[in-house]
């Protein structure tokens, strides 16, 4: 049985609860939450699964993904989440209270850490994120005296 915008984001909310909750971005599981939507949409896209809407990715996008490819879904979405926090955050010199800025602080370090380790496993598992490197070898015909006949 296919997963649901609804369970998905009930998966992604459990995990990142608090982290969201501080970045004020929206804890809803009703299918419909805005925060989520990129990060499910870029998942999506990471399986070749391109959505009707890419601003609003469905349920029905969601059946097409395999069981094969659950795993990878839910581990790219888990790492836009993580970033979209990370992009969320305010500048520490935005914050009035000293403490308070030494904590965002700290929180921020963190999460760039589960970030950088959530890079990884997705790189490592699925691919994603990976840069490939491209070398062209090719003859321009020049021979030995070079491009200006020299």
């Amino acid at each position: 049985m296919p997963i649901t915008r609804p369970q998905l984001e009930t998966i992604l909310v459990r995990a990142n609860r608090a982290k969201l909750a501080y970045a004020r971005l929206s804890v809803a599981t009703d299918g419909a939450n805005p925060d989520l939507e990129g990060p499910i949409a870029a998942a999506l896209r990471s399986l070749r699964i391109f959505p009707a809407d890419l601003a609003s990715p469905s349920t029905e996008d969601l059946a097409a993904v395999g069981p094969e490819g659950m795993g990878q879904l839910v581990d790219v979405a888990g790492l836009e989440v993580l970033e979209a926090v990370l992009g969320n955050r305010a500048s520490p010199d935005q914050m009035a209270d000293t403490d308070n800025r030494q904590e965002h602080g700290k929180f921020y370090d963190l999460l760039e850490k589960t970030v950088a380790r959530k890079q990884a496993r997705c790189e490592r598992l699925y691919g994603y994120g990976a840069r490939p490197t491209t070398v062209s070898d090719f003859d321009l015909g020049f021979g030995e005296r070079g491009c200006w006949g020299w």
